[in-house]
């Protein structure tokens, strides 16, 4: 099986589309400027900081509408067991 694999890895590998993939990936690495490369870092941390926010709001989200929910059943006499 992983003779299988690693012969399939090899074919692809020496495929015309990973040659054709290859040349496409160094033209664009090429053409980036410094002023490109920074923003893709800046768009990448901006988008990981936004991920953090959005988890942490969720989580504490949830947190309020329990506090809220148990609030309303101790007012209604509906208290969970």
């Amino acid at each position: 099986m992983t003779d299988q694999i690693a012969e399939m890895e090899a074919s692809v590998r020496r495929s015309e589309l990973a040659r054709r993939f290859g040349r496409v990936e160094e033209k664009i690495d090429a053409a980036k400027s410094g002023r490109q490369w920074a923003k893709d870092i800046g768009t990448s941390i901006l988008v990981n900081v936004l991920t953090v926010i959005v988890v942490g709001v969720i989580a504490l989200g949830s947190r309020e509408y329990s506090s809220l929910t148990s609030a309303i059943e101790a007012r209604v006499g509906t208290e969970q067991r």
